[in-house]
């Protein structure tokens, strides 16, 4: 509405699509990658496929986001990528959940052209779909509503996403889907003493249920009742047989048993996620039309163009929110890959509850290596069933967040939205930590910590929240709203870091001696396995999350008041007028560019940060130019080296796979090959901005109008880090001097309060001089009279008040 409220209409409509998007990717990284492992699928090529796949991302996201912020559709910025992109997402997730039956190579294949398209048709709907969320309201309220009641979505959605598989696997078993593999207990045993087996089933599918074993059929002919009378769970077949030589007919005879039961569930499991894709795919789909049917967007200017993407990526660094931020989120993005990474294989093989012994077993039991965990023996136990034990843990988490939400909600009105984001931030990293004592067999104490480790997923909202108010201070600072670049900046620097946080698990695995499953029949694992799950699970995700914690402390938009300055201080620019800074306590006005100023320069010499090069090019505009255009001509060539060193690499290497103590290095050069395209294209971005730059140089009015505007961040950058000093500090951390005295009133740290006293005349420093103190010198200078108050800190120069607001924009004029 006009008052910034949202109906619940459109909060349902915008948070239905919610159900299918993280919870879908929750599910590939807790199920997918362990149901492919057990059928069989190559460990290394599956490690080395989602590299190239994050590798991917970590260039397709951003583009997305330039994309999506670019449009000027006149159905609008989101929606068009939505529309055209929902149909694939569904598409390639049904193939991703639905593999066909092949060997170990094949297989990975497969699983790595699905899974790198599904997550390129993932960037593609949904960095649009996440940036349309903010842009809805200005309310940090309704916001707080909005996405509090996605995150209930997400939650539901996460339900659905680990009960549909075990849900699919009772329907594909009640329906007959899989009638001609599951037969009945007593048929299946007298194939299996007849000498028929299940083994070319796994590799090949339907029409291989069932070959002739002929050792089995030649030597033991005849045996079939006999055979038939004995109990694989119970009976001894020395103590059996009649003579030496039938043993191995027992032993045979019981293999079959267990391998045609691991063929039975695995077609079931392979039925489950079919149907679980195929429901999440529709849903998704119809929920996305949906949205784009009911929600309306935000206009945007037809006749506006957006920033290149390297000047829109650079323009996010300005924002100190946001900064203090990255490395924060990166952080997380480690601890949260590799506890998802490696989370299956937790409980697959550090509880291994398939190799419980009494002697070990909460229950004192014996699942005799896994032949009490098929539901077709007569002594089953589903506290043998890894899957079952796994869905216990991961329901345990899903209720532990359902019933801690009440608490979230409480806490945020009690304490304020910040001071619970950074407990939830916290208590992420203990209830990690807790996964580092869990051992063999321990299944209830898995569970507990799983609950424990569930109570801060009820609070995820609150990072989404966080995430609008940074955009909210990104207007105020710059007059447009790039909801999709911080969206997808938010994730950028985390994707790259989790290229190797998801990928490097499952190699080292491999490292350390992974035995792969034979014919879907989970492998009790080498000490050296368990003991890197264990680590990496807890240790070092749990270290990442507490880093995380300790970053966010120094988040400065901490306060509902700050909040409230930075939506008074947008409302002020969008009248033209000048709005109070609530991190320095300065007045600040918009730089307003025209279209033809941004085309004929400015856009070109955003690829580049900083006031000392704009400086150079003030100065000597030929010389600064020819050596900025060299610069980065040595920059892109050590780049494309650097990039063509690691993709040879990966070529070199790729052989290595099948070698198992070298199998980690295809993995990592495929890692470095996915950090250096990035380095790559930003090298030849600057380098085309260059060229074009010393072909046809910016007017000196372009350059100076540039200028002013970096000393006026510069200048907003300087105010806040003194008002952060210690007292009795200057920003660069030496005694006060009498030339420059301590406020009378200075603000908190939190930068409420009035600007500081002017600093003792002086004369303006030189260039030099400038550059020795970082640029910053801005503060210190009196600009001309004809450019005051243009795209600048009120009051510039040696006082910072008394200033005269900015003036109104001109019509037809651009904010940049």
């Amino acid at each position: 509405g006009e008052d910034g409220k949202l109906p619940l209409s459109v909060r349902l409509a915008y948070c239905f699509p919610t159900v299918a998007t993280l919870p879908v990717t929750a599910l590939i990284a807790v199920f997918v990658l362990s149901f492919y492992s057990r059928r069989g699928a190559d460990l290394p090529s599956m490690a080395l496929a989602v590299a190239v796949a994050r590798s991917i991302d970590v260039i397709s996201d951003p583009v997305m986001s330039h994309l999506t912020d670019s449009c000027r559709s006149i159905v609008g910025r989101r929606k068009p990528f939505i529309l055209v992109g929902a149909p694939l997402y569904g598409l390639f997730l049904v193939a991703l959940l639905s593999p066909p039956f092949l060997r170990d190579v094949p297989l990975a294949i497969w699983f790595a052209i699905m899974y790198i398209g599904f997550f390129i048709t993932n960037t593609i709907t949904n960095i649009p779909y996440d940036a349309w969320g903010p842009e809805l309201t200005e309310d940090s309220q309704e916001r707080s509503k909005l996405f509090f009641m996605s995150g209930l979505f997400d939650g539901f959605g996460t339900l659905l996403a680990f009960c549909l598989p075990f849900a699919g696997f009772k329907v594909a078993k009640s329906f007959g889907f899989t009638e001609d593999i599951c037969a009945e207990s007593a048929d299946v045993k007298l194939r299996c003493a007849n000498g028929l087996t299940c083994v070319l089933y796994n590799e090949n599918g339907p029409g291989y249920e069932w070959a002739l074993n002929t050792t089995f059929r030649h030597f033991y002919t005849g045996m079939d009742q006999e055979i038939m009378k004995f109990h694989c769970e119970t009976d001894s077949a020395k103590e059996f047989a009649k003579s030496s030589s039938d043993i191995s007919a027992y032993v045979s005879y019981c293999d079959c048993l267990n391998l045609c039961t691991q063929a039975c569930a695995g077609a079931n499991r392979s039925w489950g996620f079919v149907i679980t894709g195929m429901i999440f795919a529709v849903w998704y789909v119809m929920t996305a039309y949906l949205c784009c049917w009911f929600v309306k967007e935000r206009p945007a200017p037809l006749d506006r163009k957006s920033p290149p993407l390297v000047p829109s990526m650079l323009n996010t660094l300005n924002n100190p929110a946001f900064r203090a931020l990255l490395p924060a989120w990166a952080c997380d993005a480690v601890s949260a890959a590799v506890f998802l990474a490696l989370c299956p294989y937790f409980v697959m093989y550090v509880i291994a509850p398939e190799y419980q012994t009494k002697s070990d077993s909460n229950f004192s039991l014996d699942c005799k290596e896994g032949l009490l965990a098929s539901s077709s023996s007569s002594h089953y136990d589903r506290r043998c069933n890894t899957m079952v034990v796994l869905g216990a843990c991961v329901i345990s988490a899903l209720a532990a967040a359902v019933l801690a939400t009440p608490f979230w909600l409480w806490l945020v009105r009690r304490k304020g939205k910040i001071s619970a984001w950074l407990l939830w931030s916290l208590s992420m990293a203990v209830t990690n930590f807790l996964f580092c004592v869990l051992c063999k067999s321990w299944i209830i104490a898995a569970v507990v910590a799983c609950a424990l480790n569930g109570i801060p997923l009820a609070a995820k909202f609150l990072a989404d929240s966080v995430l609008a108010d940074i955009i909210d201070y990104d207007e105020f600072l710059t007059g447009d709203r790039n909801e999709a670049m911080y969206t997808m900046f938010k994730s950028f620097l985390p994707k790259v870091m989790a290229i190797p946080a998801a990928a490097i698990p499952l190699a080292v695995m491999n490292m350390m001696g992974h035995v792969p499953a034979v014919n879907g029949k989970i492998m009790y694992q080498p000490d050296a396995v368990r003991w890197s799950i264990r680590i990496m699970a807890s240790v070092i995700s749990g270290s990442a999350s507490l880093a995380a914690w300790g970053l966010k402390r120094r988040y400065p938009l901490n306060t509902d008041e700050i909040v409230q300055q930075v939506t008074d201080g947008i409302r002020a620019h969008r009248e033209g007028t000048a709005g109070k800074d609530p991190l320095s306590g300065l007045e600040y006005a918009l730089t307003r560019f025209t279209q033809e100023e941004n085309e004929a320069g400015v856009w070109d010499l955003a690829h580049f940060r900083g006031v000392e090069v704009i400086e150079g090019i003030e100065e000597d505009p030929e010389t600064a130019l020819k050596k900025l255009k060299n610069k980065t001509a040595t920059h892109l060539f050590f780049a494309f080296m650097l990039a063509a060193g690691f993709f040879t690499g990966l070529c070199c290497t790729f052989t290595l796979l099948s070698n198992r103590s070298l199998s980690i290095i295809p993995t990592i050069m495929a890692v470095c090959m996915g950090g250096s395209k990035v380095t790559l294209i930003f090298c030849f971005c600057r380098h085309r901005a260059a060229s074009a730059l010393a072909k046809s140089p910016p007017t000196p009015e372009i350059v100076k109008k540039v200028l002013m505007h970096r000393r006026s961040l510069k200048l907003l950058e300087d105010a806040r880090a003194e008002y952060e000093a210690p007292p009795g500090e200057e920003e660069g951390g030496g005694p006060s001097t009498p030339s420059a005295p301590p406020p009378a009133h200075k603000p908190s740290r939190r930068g409420r309060g009035e600007a500081p006293p002017p600093p003792a005349a002086e004369e303006p420093p030189s260039r030099s001089a400038r550059s020795r103190r970082g640029g910053g010198a801005a503060a210190a200078e009196e600009p001309p009279a004809a450019e005051e108050g243009e795209g600048s800190p009120a009051g510039r120069g040696r006082s910072r008040r008394g200033r005269e607001p900015a003036p109104p924009p001109e019509e037809n004029e651009e904010e940049f």
